[in-house]
This record gives structure tokens, C-alpha cells and sequence, in this order.
């Protein structure tokens, strides 16, 4: 049975994609800081995160880190509910619930705030923790919520969602969005959206484990 759920936020929460200048926020961060890793990923957004995961030097790090967050900040205004989030919360009151996102804790609870969503915990990046696809997000959000891996469920949009949540032994279901061919292993377990993945909560096989499918 499922005891506690796990949730990325932008783009499965949320959609902050076009109320947040991510190029820009990355444009500043090459200014300010020289030349960039920039991740082989699609979009400002990820290569943007992408950047600050890779970052080693931790004063560097949070001067990099509240750059971002100051763009981060200056989107929650825009952001807007993904759909079916109602729906989701309301079918899901039982489960203790975690945000778990890569953006910064302040501009999540912001956007929650606003859009009067209420969780139990949300861990976002911070010095000392490790970044998704690592596993030190997951566990910080297993270790506020009182949880072992074995009793949560985690869903999410991206392929570092799904990679997080393997390393820390928590089962992860991945959402399409729209997209026909979303890169999930082919074990994950993959829904279209938030309503999905009710439906699984609620009336599928979602027993809660390491494995994907």
C-alpha cells in the first residue's frame, strides 16, 4: 500500500516553463560567471539546472544558485497549475505529500502559496544536498515525511525524476505529458497525466517499491 507520495514540480505540479526567463537566467549566470558546462539537454530550463548540478564550488554554487532563484522568484507570479491538480489533491488526502524539485524552495512554496496548494514538505536545492538525478533530494523528502523508500511512490515528468527515485529505492511513475515518446526506461511505469496517475493510485497495481513497471 501506498504511504506517502513524491512529486517533481515543474511541469508535473506546476507549469512554470512560460513565466520563468530561463535563457536569461542563464545568459546572466555565463556573463557573470565565464564559461559554462552547459549539459547536452534541450531547453534553457534544463541546461539551466543542469549547470548549477554540476557546479563543485559551494560559495560559487550559492552566488550561481540565488541568481537563479532570483528568475525563479520573478516567475511564480506567472505559474499555473498543471491539469488535474485538483483532482489529484483531492482523490489523495490520505498520503502525506513531498515536493521534490530541482528550483528553489522559496520559489516553489511561492507559486504553492499562491496557488493555495498545500504539501507536507518540499525539498528543493540547497548546499550540501545532491541535485536529481541524484538521490539526495529523495531521500531528504523520505526522511521529512518519517517514510522508508519501500512506502512511497514518486512521479515526474523528466528522465532525472525517474533517475532520482531508482537510486533511492523509491518506485517511480513517469508522465507523458503529451509527449508521444517520452524517454523513460521501458520498465517505468508511464501515465499520461495527473489524472493517470489518480487512476493508478487509486485503482491500479501501484504497490510501492524499487521496481519501475
Amino acid at each position: 500500500m501506498v504511504g506517502a507520495l513524491l512529486l517533481d514540480f515543474d511541469q508535473t505540479l506546476v507549469d512554470s516553463h512560460g513565466a520563468t526567463d530561463w535563457c536569461a537566467a542563464l545568459r546572466e549566470l555565463a556573463a557573470r560567471f565565464g564559461p559554462l558546462p552547459i549539459p547536452a539537454v534541450a531547453g534553457c530550463a534544463l541546461q539551466t539546472v543542469g549547470v548549477l548540478a554540476a557546479e563543485r564550488d559551494p560559495a560559487r554554487w550559492a552566488a550561481m544558485s540565488e541568481l537563479v532563484e532570483g528568475y525563479e522568484l520573478a516567475g511564480a507570479a506567472g505559474s499555473t497549475l498543471m491539469p488535474h491538480v485538483p483532482a489529484l489533491l483531492a482523490g489523495t488526502l490520505h498520503l502525506p505529500k513531498a515536493i521534490v524539485t530541482s528550483g528553489s524552495a522559496a520559489s516553489a512554496r511561492a507559486v504553492l502559496a499562491r496557488l493555495g496548494v498545500s504539501v507536507e514538505a518540499v525539498v528543493g536545492r540547497s548546499p550540501g544536498l545532491a541535485m536529481k538525478p541524484a538521490p539526495g533530494q529523495v531521500q531528504e523528502a523520505l526522511r521529512l515525511l518519517g517514510v522508508s523508500p519501500g512506502q512511497a511512490v514518486m512521479a515526474g515528468d523528466s528522465v532525472w525524476d525517474e533517475a532520482a527515485a531508482r537510486a533511492a529505492g523509491v518506485r517511480f511513475i513517469g508522465l507523458a505529458n503529451g509527449r508521444p515518446r517520452p524517454e523513460f526506461d521501458p520498465a517505468t511505469t508511464v501515465v499520461e497525466d495527473l489524472r493517470g496517475l489518480l487512476d493508478l493510485l487509486t485503482h491500479g497495481d501501484c504497490s510501492p517499491g524499487p521496481m519501475g513497471g
